[in-house]
């Protein structure tokens, strides 16, 4: 198993853990009070989150060729913390598998997202939001037979734009689903051992969608 696949597996794992931990240990009654949010609905804090199923098409024209991959499900993970019940700072990160149009061989994606997101109606149990940031892609074989010396990674920098709408289930628990438009270039490649950087970038654009589970830190509320 390739270190990105254990990093996010492990992450996610983690988050679900948390989850399950919160759950299983009701708030105390003696526990001093804490700092709470403007509202039921309020989404000042922090919150943790599992994103699966996700899907990922690729569009960019750079997929055209070696890269004629085909649409892929994974999951992923993230994390939230908001100044305010509107503006918002988030990471997130995704995997995805993709077949090859004309091949047995397949890829893995792997997307790391930073940016910021802008809530509305934070009064009410539906909320929609918008959000830009940055993104980081990789694009690797997922195959645990290859050599060391087979090894292909082609990676990337670039930027993503999302819309998607939460669902406020109780003070501790947020379904959501969301859909985003990353727009990036393929620059840097390892083939085995040799690192190199393209002259011309390859288009690696892509559109995804998520269905996620949110868990509302405790001691934001």
């Amino acid at each position: 198993m390739r270190p990105t696949e254990r990093g996010i597996r492990t992450a996610a794992a983690l988050v679900l853990v948390a989850m399950l931990a919160a759950l299983a240990c009701p708030a105390n009654a003696d526990t001093p009070a804490r700092p709470r949010r403007s509202g039921r609905y309020g989404r000042k804090g922090a919150e943790i989150w599992l994103e699966a199923p996700r899907y990922v098409l690729p569009t960019g024209r750079g997929y055209k060729g070696d890269y004629d991959i085909e649409g892929g499900v994974g999951f992923g993970f993230g994390v939230m913390f908001a100044f305010s019940d509107n503006l918002a700072l988030e990471g997130r990160i995704v995997q995805t598998t993709h077949d090859l149009a004309a091949s047995e061989l397949a890829w893995d994606m792997d997307q790391a997202l930073v940016g910021v997101r802008y809530g509305f109606m934070y009064d009410r149990a539906l909320q929609p939001y918008v959000g830009l940031g940055g993104a980081r892609v990789s694009l690797e074989w997922d195959r645990t037979d290859e050599l060391l010396t087979e090894f292909r990674r082609t990676s990337g920098y670039g930027v993503y734009a999302t819309l998607g709408v939460d669902y406020i289930l109780s003070n501790r628990w947020v379904a959501g689903f969301r859909i985003d438009y990353v727009e990036m270039k393929y620059a840097e490649v390892i083939v085995g051992t040799d690192n190199y950087t393209l002259d011309d970038a390859i288009d690696g654009s892509s559109f995804g969608a998520s269905l996620s589970i949110h868990y509302r830190v405790p001691v934001w509320w």
